[in-house]
């Protein structure tokens, strides 16, 4: 209601005003020589345009050499050289040594053979390898063998031998290295 009033104000004020009203201006004319005020718009756009390009490349990662990924096999030999360069079994770390022993040959039999072994107890294990599994009788034995050595450390707190030290790290570089070469060749 009051813009109405307003409205109505303002109406009447303008009609019964005293002042005439005023023409428009004409149209301003271009100065003769206006081609630099292009260029200065010209050079100004092609200004923001560098400034927006080198912007957005300085935010886009650089492209870095394309790493092939590894295979299981030497994953896991490299892991293994790392262990041993660890030197757990000189400083008393058997249970430790065992532990990262058995997860090296669990996590390369899951990479290699799609075998969910680190999720599964030894005798789970085992006893899925026997009725699926792509390995063969010997490495079946030699798994059974090699993982039954790292419970017994592990959870039944058994001290192993230097040649029973040998012997594991033998038997988890035989495998890793005889799948490859019979699965892969």
């Amino acid at each position: 209601m009051f813009y109405f009033f307003i409205f109505i104000f303002l109406l009447c004020s303008s009609v019964f005003a005293e002042e005439e009203l005023k023409d428009i201006r004409p149209p301003v004319p271009l100065p003769e020589n206006f081609l630099w005020i292009f260029i200065l718009l010209g050079l100004l756009l092609l200004v923001g345009i560098i400034f927006l390009i080198r912007y957005y490349l300085s935010k886009k990662p650089a492209i870095s050499k394309i790493e092939i990924p590894k295979k299981p096999w030497e994953v896991a030999l490299e892991r293994l050289t790392a262990l041993l360069q660890k030197d757990f079994i000189a400083k008393g770390y058997i249970k430790e040594f065992y532990f990262e022993l058995g997860n090296i040959v669990r996590h390369y039999i899951e990479d290699r053979f799609l075998l969910k072994a680190p999720e599964m107890t030894t005798p789970e294990f085992l006893d899925h390898i026997k009725k699926h599994s792509p390995l063969s009788a010997d490495h079946k034995l030699l798994l059974k063998d090699f993982l039954n050595c790292c419970d017994m450390v592990k959870f039944a707190k058994y001290g192993p031998t230097e040649k029973e030290v040998e012997d594991s790290i033998f038997a988890a570089q035989k495998f890793i290295k005889e799948t490859v070469v019979k699965q892969e060749s």
